[in-house]
Protein backbone atom coordinates (compact mmCIF):
# COMPACT_ATOMS: atom_id res chain seq x y z
CA UNK A 1 0.00 0.00 0.00
CA UNK A 2 1.40 3.56 -0.83
CA UNK A 3 1.48 6.28 1.47
CA UNK A 4 -1.08 8.59 0.40
CA UNK A 5 -3.37 5.07 0.29
CA UNK A 6 -2.68 4.37 3.46
CA UNK A 7 -2.97 8.06 4.64
CA UNK A 8 -6.59 8.01 3.07
CA UNK A 9 -7.50 4.62 4.96
CA UNK A 10 -5.88 6.47 8.55
CA UNK A 11 -8.21 9.50 7.48
CA UNK A 12 -11.59 7.61 6.38
CA UNK A 13 -11.21 5.68 9.91
CA UNK A 14 -10.59 8.76 11.93
CA UNK A 15 -13.52 10.16 10.61
CA UNK A 16 -15.65 7.14 11.33
CA UNK A 17 -14.64 7.01 14.80
CA UNK A 18 -15.15 10.68 15.22
CA UNK A 19 -18.87 10.13 14.05
CA UNK A 20 -19.22 7.53 16.22
CA UNK A 21 -17.92 9.61 19.05
CA UNK A 22 -20.24 11.92 17.92
CA UNK A 23 -23.27 9.65 18.38
CA UNK A 24 -21.98 8.98 21.85
CA UNK A 25 -22.30 12.54 22.99
CA UNK A 26 -25.70 12.97 22.06
CA UNK A 27 -26.83 9.82 22.72
CA UNK A 28 -25.85 11.30 26.18
CA UNK A 29 -27.02 14.62 26.06
CA UNK A 30 -30.29 13.54 25.01
CA UNK A 31 -30.54 11.22 27.86
CA UNK A 32 -29.83 13.83 30.42
CA UNK A 33 -31.84 16.44 28.87
CA UNK A 34 -34.83 13.89 29.21
CA UNK A 35 -33.33 12.97 32.72
CA UNK A 36 -33.66 16.70 33.28
CA UNK A 37 -37.31 17.33 32.20
CA UNK A 38 -38.79 14.43 34.13
CA UNK A 39 -36.69 15.39 37.65
CA UNK A 40 -38.97 17.13 40.17
CA UNK A 41 -36.47 18.58 42.51
CA UNK A 42 -34.95 22.13 42.02
CA UNK A 43 -31.75 21.36 40.60
CA UNK A 44 -33.34 19.90 37.75
CA UNK A 45 -36.41 21.93 37.63
CA UNK A 46 -38.13 22.60 33.75
CA UNK A 47 -37.28 26.38 34.35
CA UNK A 48 -33.43 25.75 34.62
CA UNK A 49 -33.13 22.59 32.58
CA UNK A 50 -34.37 24.51 29.46
CA UNK A 51 -31.18 26.30 29.48
CA UNK A 52 -28.70 23.33 30.74
CA UNK A 53 -27.49 22.02 27.75
CA UNK A 54 -27.08 25.19 25.22
CA UNK A 55 -23.64 25.76 25.30
CA UNK A 56 -23.66 21.23 24.58
CA UNK A 57 -25.90 21.36 21.96
CA UNK A 58 -24.23 24.39 20.19
CA UNK A 59 -20.71 22.17 20.46
CA UNK A 60 -22.54 19.44 18.68
CA UNK A 61 -23.94 21.97 15.80
CA UNK A 62 -20.15 22.91 15.47
CA UNK A 63 -18.86 19.15 15.04
CA UNK A 64 -21.40 18.32 12.71
CA UNK A 65 -20.54 21.15 10.23
CA UNK A 66 -16.76 20.00 10.96
CA UNK A 67 -17.32 16.75 9.67
CA UNK A 68 -19.58 17.75 6.77
CA UNK A 69 -16.63 20.26 5.75
CA UNK A 70 -14.20 17.67 6.66
CA UNK A 71 -15.58 14.90 4.42
CA UNK A 72 -16.21 17.48 1.60
CA UNK A 73 -12.77 18.43 1.70
CA UNK A 74 -11.05 14.78 1.87
CA UNK A 75 -12.85 14.19 -1.03
CA UNK A 76 -12.34 17.04 -2.91
CA UNK A 77 -8.25 16.26 -1.97
CA UNK A 78 -8.07 20.10 -0.59
CA UNK A 79 -7.77 21.27 3.25
CA UNK A 80 -9.32 24.51 3.50
CA UNK A 81 -8.05 26.89 6.29
CA UNK A 82 -12.19 27.62 7.23
CA UNK A 83 -12.59 23.79 8.16
CA UNK A 84 -9.78 23.19 10.44
CA UNK A 85 -10.60 27.03 12.21
CA UNK A 86 -14.54 25.28 12.55
CA UNK A 87 -12.80 21.98 13.74
CA UNK A 88 -10.35 24.04 15.74
CA UNK A 89 -12.96 26.08 17.87
CA UNK A 90 -15.06 22.96 18.43
CA UNK A 91 -12.43 20.71 19.80
CA UNK A 92 -11.27 23.47 22.10
CA UNK A 93 -15.28 23.18 23.29
CA UNK A 94 -15.38 19.77 23.23
CA UNK A 95 -12.24 19.78 25.61
CA UNK A 96 -13.66 21.97 27.93
CA UNK A 97 -16.96 20.26 28.07
CA UNK A 98 -15.55 16.81 28.18
CA UNK A 99 -13.54 18.36 31.63
CA UNK A 100 -16.47 19.61 32.59
CA UNK A 101 -18.77 16.44 32.35
CA UNK A 102 -15.35 14.87 33.93
CA UNK A 103 -16.00 17.30 36.92
CA UNK A 104 -19.85 16.43 37.34
CA UNK A 105 -19.02 12.48 37.72
CA UNK A 106 -17.07 13.09 40.39
CA UNK A 107 -19.38 15.39 41.85
CA UNK A 108 -22.51 12.88 41.81
CA UNK A 109 -20.87 9.62 41.97
CA UNK A 110 -21.95 7.39 44.50
CA UNK A 111 -25.04 9.26 45.23
CA UNK A 112 -27.94 7.47 46.05
CA UNK A 113 -30.69 7.64 44.00
CA UNK A 114 -28.44 9.79 40.84
CA UNK A 115 -27.85 6.18 38.79
CA UNK A 116 -29.42 7.25 35.31
CA UNK A 117 -27.61 10.70 35.49
CA UNK A 118 -24.21 9.20 36.39
CA UNK A 119 -24.40 6.72 33.78
CA UNK A 120 -25.65 9.57 31.25
CA UNK A 121 -23.22 11.90 31.86
CA UNK A 122 -20.09 9.05 32.41
CA UNK A 123 -21.01 8.33 28.59
CA UNK A 124 -21.65 12.09 27.39
CA UNK A 125 -17.88 12.62 29.14
CA UNK A 126 -16.40 10.05 27.33
CA UNK A 127 -18.01 11.08 24.14
CA UNK A 128 -16.91 14.77 24.36
CA UNK A 129 -13.17 13.26 24.95
CA UNK A 130 -13.44 10.82 21.90
CA UNK A 131 -14.51 13.34 20.07
CA UNK A 132 -11.99 15.95 20.74
CA UNK A 133 -9.27 12.65 20.35
CA UNK A 134 -10.47 11.85 16.56
CA UNK A 135 -10.46 15.65 15.73
CA UNK A 136 -6.92 15.67 16.57
CA UNK A 137 -6.36 12.91 14.18
CA UNK A 138 -8.89 14.38 11.61
CA UNK A 139 -5.95 17.93 11.56
CA UNK A 140 -3.28 15.56 11.86
CA UNK A 141 -4.16 13.36 9.47
CA UNK A 142 -5.66 15.86 7.04
CA UNK A 143 -2.34 17.59 6.35
CA UNK A 144 -0.55 14.65 5.65
CA UNK A 145 -3.38 13.30 3.41
CA UNK A 146 -3.22 16.25 1.22
CA UNK A 147 0.29 16.40 1.03
CA UNK A 148 0.51 12.86 0.25
CA UNK A 149 -2.60 13.31 -2.26
CA UNK A 150 -0.61 16.07 -3.83
CA UNK A 151 2.40 13.90 -4.25
CA UNK A 152 0.65 11.44 -5.68
CA UNK A 153 -1.35 13.13 -8.02
CA UNK A 154 1.83 14.41 -9.33
CA UNK A 155 3.06 11.04 -9.56
CA UNK A 156 0.02 9.61 -11.41
CA UNK A 157 -0.18 12.77 -13.99
CA UNK A 158 4.14 11.81 -14.64
CA UNK A 159 3.34 8.64 -15.31
CA UNK A 160 0.43 8.68 -17.59
CA UNK A 161 1.35 10.89 -20.11
CA UNK A 162 1.86 10.09 -23.16
CA UNK A 163 5.40 9.23 -23.99
CA UNK A 164 7.22 11.97 -25.99
CA UNK A 165 7.62 10.75 -29.75
CA UNK A 166 11.09 10.31 -31.31
CA UNK A 167 11.62 13.04 -33.80
CA UNK A 168 11.71 12.05 -37.83
CA UNK A 169 15.15 11.08 -38.76
CA UNK A 170 15.66 12.23 -42.30
CA UNK A 171 16.29 9.46 -44.94
CA UNK A 172 19.22 10.62 -47.27
CA UNK A 173 18.01 10.53 -50.65
CA UNK A 174 19.13 7.23 -52.66
CA UNK A 175 21.43 7.52 -55.85
CA UNK A 176 20.88 5.68 -58.95
CA UNK A 177 23.65 4.85 -60.87
CA UNK A 178 22.96 2.79 -64.33
CA UNK A 179 24.69 0.74 -65.91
Amino acid sequence: MTMAGMTSTLYSLSLFFAVAANILVLCGLAGLQNVCHTGNDARTSLNTCSKAYRLEWYVMSLEFAFLLLAAWDFMGGKKKNGTMVIGGTATVLATILANAFLTAVDDIRGEPDMAKVFSRTTLTFIGFMLVAVFNYFLFLLGDACTTCCKAAETTAAATTAEPAKPAAVPTPAATVTQV
